[in-house]
């Protein structure tokens, strides 16, 4: 999953103003992530908003963590571990 300037520029700054991507929603390349409950400034999670889903469709949620130095980008391994083994 490749991730867009601006998306990562919206990731921070819900950091920063918690609540920032409630509105629009959460976006990487065409997929659309509903924001659900986090820890403000601290941990974003997100719910894929279905549309059509088939086995190349991008994982139903993420989670975004951000450290002092870091952001920590996470995907359920159970989700990972279907697509490595076909």
């Amino acid at each position: 999953m490749q991730f867009k300037p601006e998306e990562m520029t919206n990731i921070m700054k819900d950091f920063d103003e918690p609540g920032f991507l409630a509105p629009t929603g959460l976006f990487l390349g065409p997929t659309k992530y509903m924001v659900i409950q986090g820890e403000p400034g601290a941990v974003i999670r997100g719910k894929k908003v279905p549309i059509r889903p088939s086995p190349d469709t991008p994982p139903s949620r993420l989670c975004f963590r951000r450290s002092i130095s870091l952001l920590i980008t996470g995907i359920p391994f159970s989700l990972v571990s279907r697509d490595l083994e076909a």
